[in-house]
């Protein structure tokens, strides 16, 4: 099984006043589901390189690449939801399944453009699934998503909802505070938790709404 994520930055602390400060409506997340499975159904059309396999998933690129179209949909791709907090998107191979997050897209203060360049980091994955049979976010699925429009990066920074940051993460030592609206797996392991990137003093969290 292989699983590409895309990872949302460190500098998620960024917020944004709404006037209503609503977070995104069921209207919305509708347009983002119509929206996404619109480009699984529409063909890409992509410059890949030729690739020659070998066993042991080893392959030679030639430096010749050639426009190919791809029907994600009739390949046999599909579109689902997952509840994510650390990751908008997900392409996996095992299931040919692209994954958005419901739990990001409900708090996270951005347009339908932005979760369109996500759908599409996914769908280079995919396209480069198809191709050589693997993906990772190197130069080769970098080069298909830039000629798709996507986010061509690893990771993304989001702006979240004012009403979405419920917890306080919070440095006993020196002070320092972040808002968010989930509390991240290393406070919250076997191991200890976290320390401040700052003066190395012990992380907490408190929910503050």
């Amino acid at each position: 099984m292989c699983i590409w994520d895309l990872h949302i930055s460190n500098k998620t602390h960024i917020f944004v006043e709404t006037k209503t400060n609503i977070m995104n409506s069921q209207a919305f997340i509708n347009q983002v589901e119509q929206l996404v499975n619109l480009l699984l159904l529409t063909p890409q059309t992509v410059k890949v390189p030729n690739i020659t396999k070998f066993p042991y998933h080893t392959y030679a690129i030639t430096t010749q690449s050639k426009p190919q179209s791809f029907n994600l949909a009739r390949l046999g791709w599909t579109f689902e939801w997952n509840a994510e907090y650390t990751a908008p998107g997900q392409c996996r191979s095992d299931n040919k399944v692209i994954y958005l997050s419901k739990f990001i897209l409900e708090r996270a203060d951005e347009n339908l453009d932005f979760w369109r360049r996500i759908i599409l980091h996914e769908m280079a994955h995919a396209i480069d699934v198809e191709t050589r049979g693997q993906s990772d976010h190197g130069n080769i699925w970098k080069d298909i998503c830039i000629q798709l429009g996507g986010i061509a990066s690893s990771k993304v920074e989001l702006k979240w909802h004012k009403d979405s940051l419920i917890y306080e993460i919070y440095c006993e030592d020196c002070g320092e505070t972040q808002l968010m609206p989930y509390v991240p797996e290393s406070l919250t392991a076997w191991w200890g938790g976290a320390t401040c990137v700052f003066c190395e003093g012990k992380i907490k969290y408190r929910k503050i709404n």
